[in-house]
């Protein structure tokens, strides 16, 4: 594991070296031409500028800007909803989200937003308003609960920093989806 982080350091700092070095490379280009007293062509000036600039601009790291997908849920007003993301977020041994959003798409998903290059970032998730629908109102063709289960666990672990784990908590989720009503024996978030 801490060879694979070195290896992404490596390649993210020569990434930025190459972007430094083409981009300085290009305004260099207008300017020794411009010493050596040799006739510089407008066009090749203004292709070298222009393309130094945009890939000296393009390195640059943006801050990441969340806009909330929907209403933020509150612990205070959904005891039951959290208390069920806790234990969730227990028995796939991943941190509990920092906020919680209800999303108008049939879906659940977990994602680190926020701060520079993940610095600074926090975890969030939306849960999909139709989802839970589904798991609140009793049908004969979906068991109580494992449906959210599945769903959030899938969540969990798309936005997991280790995939394998999180692929075998879906997997042990998913075939007992039977001892997950026994834990949520609730039929109503």
């Amino acid at each position: 594991m801490i060879a694979r982080s070195v290896v992404a350091i490596v390649l993210m700092i020569g990434f930025y070296l190459l972007g430094l070095t083409i981009g300085f490379g290009l305004l260099y280009i207008p300017y020794v031409t411009l010493m050596n007293g040799d006739h510089l062509d407008i066009r090749l000036a203004l292709i070298c500028i222009l393309g130094g600039l945009a890939i000296l601009w393009s390195l640059v790291p943006r801050v990441d800007r969340f806009l909330a997908p929907g209403p933020r849920l509150d612990a205070a007003d959904q005891p039951r909803l959290f208390e069920r993301l806790r234990k969730l977020a227990l028995s796939v041994k991943q941190e509990m989200p920092k906020e919680v959003y209800l999303v108008p798409e049939m879906n659940a998903w977990v994602a680190q937003r926020g701060g520079i290059m993940g610095f600074g970032s926090r975890r969030v998730m939306g849960i999909g308003l139709p989802l839970l629908d589904i798991v609140s109102v009793p049908k004969p063709y979906l068991p109580t609960n494992s449906a959210i289960t599945m769903k959030a666990t899938h969540g969990w672990g798309r936005g997991c920093t280790k995939p394998a784990r999180a692929s075998g908590a879906q997997l042990r989720i998913w075939r007992g989806w039977e001892k997950d009503e026994a834990v949520f024996s609730d039929s109503r978030l």
